[in-house]
């Protein structure tokens, strides 16, 4: 009985234990977390880490094998035009970075856009992995909406704010994302910042969609440039690295 009496003691002692270590660690995570999860005011532009001046800039982007058509896109100097003839309920175009090459953490992704038809969606991804994993800004029925897709599955509309995008009218775009916190900045205007944990580095994605069989989808792209972000006190982290 006395044996049974210290056993119980001491595995209520370890059970405490192990629950205020718990608690602690718990705790520690999610002031890490929370510290993280704005943007600093002391962060500035740091080097020009990728931009499209010259045709070794352009040869850098790939064509998704099923999604886009070589023939339905063009490069001139420091533009992209997209021109995709709609035949379909599912027209896409779809242009990358190598993930596996750029694999960018803080960085503030600058262009400016230009839509000439009104097709569904006009979408900028960054911290693209794959297909299956990447954030995006997305221009679509006079809004911006901000999304991600996770292994697979689309969390789409997280937030999202008006915007009417007129036609034929160019935009400047700036996406802005440092640490855990997301900006989407357009003429000049913040207006949206978010912020998510899933994915902390990648390269970026413009991507053209259209499904209702008649709308052609015209498009350019210019000034593409992508930067580092870094803090005055810190060293920056944009530049390829590994997990």
């Amino acid at each position: 009985m006395f044996i049974v009496l210290i056993l119980m003691v001491s595995s209520s002692s370890l059970w405490s234990s192990f629950l205020q270590k718990f608690r602690l660690s718990k705790n520690s995570i999610q002031k890490r977390r929370i510290n993280y999860m704005y943007m600093p005011e002391d962060i500035h532009l740091h080097n020009i880490v990728f931009e499209n001046k010259e045709l070794t800039d352009w040869q850098q982007w790939l064509f998704h094998e099923k999604f886009q058509n070589p023939s339905e896109i063009s490069f001139k100097e420091e533009t992209i035009q997209f021109n995709v003839k709609t035949e379909t309920q599912d027209e896409w175009a779809y242009i990358f970075l190598d993930p596996t090459k750029y694999r960018w953490r803080d960085v503030s992704w600058k262009l400016s856009i230009r839509r000439d038809t009104p097709f569904r969606e006009f979408a900028f991804n960054f911290r693209y992995q794959d297909f299956d994993n990447r954030y995006r800004y997305r221009f679509e029925n006079n809004f911006i909406y901000f999304d991600k897709k996770i292994r697979g599955i689309w969390y789409n509309n997280i937030a999202s704010v008006r915007f009417p995008m007129s036609l034929e009218i160019w935009h400047d775009l700036q996406i802005d994302a440092y640490g855990t916190v997301f900006r989407c900045y357009v003429d000049g205007i913040l207006r949206m910042e978010n912020s998510d944990i899933e994915l902390t580095y990648g390269s970026i994605a413009i991507i053209l969609w259209e499904t209702d069989g008649v709308t052609d989808m015209v498009a350019k792209v210019s000034s593409l440039s992508v930067q580092e972000i870094a803090r005055s006190t810190g060293i920056p982290e944009a530049l390829t690295q590994e997990e």
